[in-house]
């Protein structure tokens, strides 16, 4: 999987955004940030349930703190 979607990938998923210089390069930067996201969040569900703790609250108040440490709210 590439790290960073093409702007032909990116043109073709979004028809109706004009692309340009500016606008394509943050579009990638989201992709790329979001991408990082969901690789946090599933090593911490990884690691949680290698560790035995199977409530689903554990996990999902772990996976909101993941989330929150991620986007340092």
């Amino acid at each position: 999987m590439p790290r960073y979607p093409s702007s032909s990938i990116l043109k073709a998923y979004f028809p109706d955004v004009l692309f340009n210089k500016n606008n394509t390069a943050q579009l990638i930067k989201w992709f790329s940030n979001f991408r990082f996201v969901v690789v946090v969040l599933v090593d911490v569900y990884v690691v949680v349930v290698n560790d035995g703790v199977l409530l689903l609250l554990s996990i999902m108040l772990l996976l909101l703190f993941s989330i929150l440490l991620t986007l340092k709210i």
